[in-house]
C-alpha cells in the first residue's frame, strides 16, 4: 500500500505514487496555505544510456502567481515537472490540477498542465494569443529496461531511456480540452479548412511535423 502524507503547501500539488514516508514539509509562499498531498519522484535507473531529462539538470522557475523561484526540471519518461524542497527531496508537481510553470533560465520555455479527451497531461506553450488560441508539445522518452540475449544469435541489452517523436496539440477559444495536431498534410487540411493554409504550406515549404514550422503556420493560421 502507499504510504501518503498530508503537508501544509501554499500552492496545490498532488503528486505520483511513492513508496517512502516523506517527513512533513511546509512551503511558505504565501499566508494562505493549503493542505495538500505530496509524495517523492521516481529514482533513476543507473547504469542506463540516455536521459529522462530533455532540457538537463534543475533550472530555476515560477509556478503559477508565486514570485518564489524553485529548482525544477522536466522529466519525460513520467511526464511530469519535479522539484527540489528546501531538504533537497526530490519532489513532483502534480498534472491533475491546472499549474502555469515559467523557467527563469534565459529560455522562456512555459509549462502548463492541461485536460486532453485521453487525460491530463503536461506540455510545453510553443505558441498562444490573446484569446485562448494556442499550440503545445509534449515531450516524452521512454525507458526500455535492460534485457539479456533470448539465445546464441541474441545479444544481451542494457537498460535505456529513449526520446520518442514530438505530440503536438493545440487548443482554440471556448475548446475545454486540446486536440492532438495531425501527422498527415491531408488530415490536416481537414481539419483547419483555411483555403490559404493550403497555399502557406506549399509556398513556406511547411513541415507539420516541425515545431518550429507549426509556429509559423498556427501564427499565420490565427492571424487570418
Amino acid at each position: 500500500m502507499k504510504n501518503i502524507l498530508k503537508v501544509q503547501l501554499c500552492f496545490i500539488l498532488l503528486v505520483l505514487p511513492l513508496s517512502t514516508l516523506l517527513a512533513q514539509s511546509k512551503f511558505d509562499l504565501t499566508n494562505n496555505q493549503i493542505e495538500f498531498r505530496i509524495q517523492s519522484a521516481d529514482e533513476v535507473v543507473a547504469n542506463a544510456t540516455g536521459t529522462p531529462f530533455i532540457h538537463g539538470q534543475f533550472a530555476p522557475a515560477s509556478v503559477d502567481e508565486y514570485k518564489q523561484q524553485y529548482m525544477v526540471r522536466l522529466n519525460a519518461t513520467n511526464g511530469v515537472l519535479e522539484f527540489k524542497d528546501a531538504s533537497g527531496q526530490i519532489l513532483v508537481i502534480s498534472n491533475e490540477e491546472d499549474h502555469v510553470i515559467r523557467m527563469q533560465d534565459g529560455t522562456e520555455r512555459v509549462y502548463q498542465t492541461l485536460s486532453t479527451t485521453d487525460g491530463r497531461v503536461l506540455v510545453q506553450r510553443l505558441w498562444s494569443d490573446d484569446t485562448d488560441n494556442g499550440l503545445y508539445v509534449k515531450e516524452s522518452v521512454e525507458f526500455h529496461p535492460a534485457r539479456e540475449a533470448l539465445n546464441s544469435y541474441d545479444v544481451n541489452k542494457s537498460a535505456a531511456y529513449v526520446r520518442l517523436d514530438d505530440v503536438f496539440y493545440y487548443k482554440v477559444e471556448g475548446q475545454a480540452t486540446l486536440s492532438e495536431v495531425p501527422n498527415r498534410k491531408k488530415d490536416f487540411l481537414k481539419t483547419f479548412e483555411k483555403k490559404a493554409i493550403k497555399n502557406y504550406l506549399k509556398d513556406e515549404n511547411i513541415d507539420i511535423k516541425e515545431r518550429e514550422d507549426l509556429i509559423k503556420l498556427f501564427g499565420f493560421y490565427f492571424n487570418n
